[in-house]
Protein backbone atom coordinates (compact mmCIF):
# COMPACT_ATOMS: atom_id res chain seq x y z
CA UNK A 1 0.00 0.00 0.00
CA UNK A 2 1.47 3.31 -1.07
CA UNK A 3 1.07 6.03 1.53
CA UNK A 4 0.01 9.55 0.66
CA UNK A 5 1.72 12.61 2.12
CA UNK A 6 -1.16 13.07 4.58
CA UNK A 7 -0.82 9.50 5.80
CA UNK A 8 2.93 9.94 6.29
CA UNK A 9 2.26 13.13 8.24
CA UNK A 10 -0.25 11.28 10.45
CA UNK A 11 2.29 8.53 11.19
CA UNK A 12 4.98 11.07 12.11
CA UNK A 13 2.55 12.99 14.34
CA UNK A 14 1.38 9.89 16.19
CA UNK A 15 4.99 8.72 16.68
CA UNK A 16 6.06 12.10 18.08
CA UNK A 17 2.99 12.36 20.32
CA UNK A 18 3.56 8.85 21.67
CA UNK A 19 7.21 9.55 22.48
CA UNK A 20 6.41 12.84 24.17
CA UNK A 21 3.51 11.29 26.13
CA UNK A 22 5.68 8.40 27.37
CA UNK A 23 8.26 10.85 28.71
CA UNK A 24 6.18 13.79 29.94
CA UNK A 25 3.27 12.04 31.68
CA UNK A 26 5.44 10.13 34.19
CA UNK A 27 7.43 13.31 34.87
CA UNK A 28 4.25 15.24 35.63
CA UNK A 29 3.01 12.50 37.98
CA UNK A 30 6.41 12.57 39.68
CA UNK A 31 6.06 16.32 40.20
CA UNK A 32 2.55 15.72 41.57
CA UNK A 33 3.98 13.31 44.14
CA UNK A 34 3.33 9.81 42.75
CA UNK A 35 6.49 7.73 42.41
CA UNK A 36 6.56 5.00 39.77
CA UNK A 37 8.61 1.82 39.79
CA UNK A 38 10.40 0.79 36.63
CA UNK A 39 7.92 -2.05 36.21
CA UNK A 40 5.00 0.38 36.33
CA UNK A 41 6.73 2.62 33.81
CA UNK A 42 7.37 -0.19 31.32
CA UNK A 43 3.79 -1.42 31.58
CA UNK A 44 2.57 2.15 31.04
CA UNK A 45 4.89 2.63 28.05
CA UNK A 46 3.82 -0.66 26.45
CA UNK A 47 0.13 0.12 26.83
CA UNK A 48 0.63 3.66 25.50
CA UNK A 49 2.48 2.35 22.43
CA UNK A 50 -0.27 -0.19 21.74
CA UNK A 51 -3.11 2.30 22.16
CA UNK A 52 -1.50 5.08 20.13
CA UNK A 53 -0.42 2.55 17.50
CA UNK A 54 -3.99 1.31 17.13
CA UNK A 55 -5.37 4.85 16.96
CA UNK A 56 -2.70 5.80 14.41
CA UNK A 57 -3.49 2.74 12.30
CA UNK A 58 -7.18 3.65 12.27
CA UNK A 59 -6.35 7.24 11.28
CA UNK A 60 -4.10 6.08 8.43
CA UNK A 61 -6.68 3.61 7.13
CA UNK A 62 -9.46 6.20 7.47
CA UNK A 63 -7.52 8.87 5.60
CA UNK A 64 -7.08 6.72 2.46
CA UNK A 65 -8.74 8.38 -0.51
CA UNK A 66 -10.08 5.88 -3.04
CA UNK A 67 -9.10 6.38 -6.67
CA UNK A 68 -11.54 6.42 -9.53
CA UNK A 69 -11.70 3.36 -11.77
CA UNK A 70 -11.21 4.02 -15.46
Amino acid sequence: MKLSNDQKRIIKSIAMYTGIFIVVYPLMTLVAGKHWTWGDYFIFAGIAILVFGLVGLLYVIGSKIPKKDK
